[in-house]
C-alpha cells in the first residue's frame, strides 16, 4: 500500500513574500518522508488547490496531511494531518476531489499494516475548503471481504457534472498484494455514496461473471472517471484464460444510477506485454474527455528495444474500437532509457496534457538513474503532439526508497490552459513534495515553495492585544477559525487591527480574500 501526504500552505504575502522563479522550490519540510501527493482544484475557483501526501507525524507513524492554497499555489496553509481511527495504525494512499458545490472530499486507507487486525477505506469532508475536516466516515472496513484484504489503492471521483448524479461519490479499491492473507480470484471493488459522503453503499465486486479479473493478474486496480453526463466508468485489466479466452482483456464497468447498477463490456482484447524492469512504476490511467463523452484515453507502459516508453490509447466511439498504441515520449527510440509515473489529465476544452518521470538526460541507463519530470501537450482534435517541454527544473538523482512499491507517485491537474504538477522526489536526499504552475501559453514552469513551518502571525498574541492586518484588507471581510473549523467571526474590516481579547486561548486560521493565515493567542 502506498503513502499519501498531502500539503497546502497558506502565507500571507505581507509577511513572507514568494516570487516565482525558474527553479524547482520544495512543498514539504518533513525530515523522514513526505511522499504520493494528490491534488484537487476547486471547479468553482480555480485559484483555489488542495494537495494531500503522506508522511510521518511524532508519535503517529504515517499520517495524511493536507494543505490549500486560495490563490493559484502563490501561497499555501500550513499543514494539518489527520489522527488515525486507531492508536499505532497507518495511513496511506490519499485523493482528494471536489463536488459542483465545491465540498471537498478526502479518501484513504488508515489500518495496521502489520496484522490487518483492523482497515479501512474513509471519508471526510471539509466546508470550508480544507482549511479543516469533519469526522471520519468508513467508506469500505475490511471485515466486509474475508480473505481478500480489499481496501488497497483506493481512488475516488466525485460527480461534478449537470447529470442527475450530480454529487455523487464513487470509490473503487483492489485486494492488497499479500499472498498470506489474501487468496483468489483477485477483484476490483466498488462503493459509492448518493448523499454527500454521509453513508456509503454495501461493498461489492466490480467485475461480474463474464467478466472477471480471474487469478492470475494479483492487484487488478480499476482506473475510474466521470464522464460529461454524470457517467461512471471504470477501465480494469483481466485475464482469465479458463473462461474468458485466451487473451488478456481491458474491461469497461460503467453505471448511470450513482452505482446501484452497474455493466459491463470489452473494451479491447490484449496480448499482454510483459515488464522486464519490476521496479518500473506503471499504474494504467484511464481519462474520458470532458467535451465528448465518446473520447476517451488510456496509459500505460511498453518495453520495446530496451526502452520503457509511454504510451496510449484513444477511443472517439466510447471505446467500441481502439487506436494503435502510440508512443508519446519523442526521445531516440532503442536508447535504452526508461520512462515511467505517467499521469495525465484533460482540460476544460478537451486538450490534453501527459506527464512523465524521464531519464534521457542521466549518464546511464535503467531505473536508478537520476530523472525530470517530463510533460507533452495534444490538442483537442489534433493527430500530432506539441514538443516536450520540462515540467520540473532540477534533475533529482536515485534513492533505493523510490524502488519500494508506492513510494513515488504524481498527480497532474490542467484547468484554463494552465498545467499543475506534483511530486515526489529525492534531490534533497530524503523525499519530498514538489509543486509546479506553468502556462500553456509559454510552458515555462512557475514553481513555488511551501513551507511546511508552522507561522505565528504576529508572534504569539497575548489576550488583550491587538492583531495588526494589512491594510489592503480594509473593507473586506474576514472570517476566523478555530482548528476544528468552526467560525467564530466574520465580519468587515473597519480598522487596521482586531481584538484578540474576544478569543480564548488556543490556535486560529485567519481568512480574508485569498489570504489565509494561522495565529496563536497565548496565555
Amino acid at each position: 500500500m502506498k503513502l499519501l501526504i498531502y500539503t497546502t500552505f497558506l502565507l500571507f504575502p505581507v509577511l513572507n513574500q514568494l516570487v516565482y522563479a525558474q527553479t524547482d522550490q520544495l512543498i514539504s519540510t518533513g525530515n523522514i518522508f513526505d511522499g504520493e501527493p494528490y491534488m484537487a482544484i476547486n471547479p468553482n475557483n480555480k485559484q483555489h488547490i488542495v494537495i494531500g501526501w503522506m508522511g510521518f507525524e511524532l508519535n503517529q507513524n504515517v499520517v495524511i496531511k493536507t494543505a490549500v492554497t486560495f490563490n493559484g499555489g502563490q501561497t499555501w496553509s500550513t499543514p494539518t494531518w489527520f489522527a488515525h481511527e486507531v492508536a499505532g495504525n497507518y495511513s496511506a494512499d490519499i485523493s482528494l476531489n471536489f463536488d459542483k458545490q465545491g465540498r471537498l472530499y478526502a479518501s484513504y486507507i488508515d489500518y495496521d499494516r502489520d496484522n490487518f487486525n483492523n482497515g479501512k477505506v474513509v471519508v471526510r469532508k471539509s466546508l470550508n475548503g480544507g482549511v479543516s475536516f469533519g469526522a471520519a466516515v468508513t467508506a469500505i472496513n475490511i471485515t466486509a471481504c474475508p480473505q481478500k484484504l480489499c481496501i488497497d489503492r483506493p481512488w475516488m471521483i466525485v460527480d461534478q457534472s449537470n447529470g442527475p448524479n450530480s454529487g455523487a461519490i464513487y470509490i473503487t479499491t483492489v485486494n492488497a498484494n499479500n499472498s498470506t492473507l489474501v487468496s483468489a480470484p483477485y477483484h476490483p471493488y466498488f462503493v459509492s455514496s448518493t448523499d454527500n459522503g454521509q453513508s456509503f453503499s454495501a461493498l461489492r465486486e466490480l467485475d461480474t461473471l463474464n467478466f472477471l479479473a480471474g487469478s492470475i493478474i494479483i492487484q487488478p486496480m480499476a482506473s475510474p472517471d466521470i464522464d460529461a453526463n454524470g457517467v461512471f466508468k471504470a477501465m480494469y485489466p483481466s485475464y482469465k484464460p479458463d473462461t474468458q479466452g485466451p487473451f488478456a482483456h481491458y474491461f469497461i464497468a460503467s453505471s448511470i444510477n450513482g452505482g446501484a447498477n452497474i455493466d459491463q463490456f470489452n473494451a479491447l482484447n490484449s496480448t499482454g506485454s510483459s515488464m522486464n524492469n519490476t521496479l518500473v512504476k506503471r499504474g494504467p490511467l484511464f481519462r474520458i474527455d470532458p467535451t465528448d463523452p465518446l473520447h476517451m484515453v488510456y496509459f500505460t507502459l511498453k518495453e520495446n528495444n530496451a526502452d520503457v516508453d509511454v504510451v496510449f490509447i484513444e477511443s472517439f466511439n466510447g471505446g467500441t474500437t481502439w487506436s494503435n498504441e502510440i508512443r508519446v515520449n519523442q526521445d531516440n527510440i532503442g536508447n535504452g532509457v526508461l520512462h515511467d509515473l505517467t499521469w495525465a489529465d484533460f482540460d476544460d476544452d478537451g486538450d490534453l496534457v501527459i506527464c512523465w518521470r524521464d531519464r534521457r538526460n542521466a549518464s546511464g541507463t535503467g531505473y536508478n538513474q537520476p530523472s525530470e519530470i517530463y510533460g507533452i501537450i495534444k490538442k483537442k482534435n489534433s493527430s500530432s503532439f506539441s514538443n516536450e517541454f520540462k515540467v520540473s527544473g532540477t534533475t533529482a538523482a536515485h534513492d533505493a526508497i523510490l524502488e519500494a512499491n508506492g513510494n513515488d507517485f504524481m498527480h497532474v491537474q490542467y484547468t484554463q490552459d494552465t498545467i499543475y504538477a506534483t511530486w515526489g522526489d529525492v534531490r534533497s536526499g530524503k523525499l519530498k513534495i514538489y509543486f509546479s504552475r506553468m502556462s500553456e501559453s509559454n510552458l515555462t514552469a512557475d514553481i513555488n515553495e511551501i513551507s511546511t513551518e508552522t507561522l505565528i502571525f504576529p508572534v504569539p498574541v497575548k489576550a488583550l492585544h491587538l492583531l495588526q492586518l494589512p491594510d489592503h484588507w480594509l473593507g473586506s471581510e474576514i472570517s476566523i477559525y478555530d482548528e476544528s473549523g468552526k467560525l467564530h467571526y466574520q465580519e468587515k474590516v473597519v480598522s487596521s487591527s482586531f481584538e484578540t481579547s474576544r478569543l480564548k486561548t488556543g490556535t486560529y486560521i485567519i481568512r480574508c480574500n485569498s489570504e489565509t493565515q494561522r495565529f496563536i493567542i497565548s496565555d
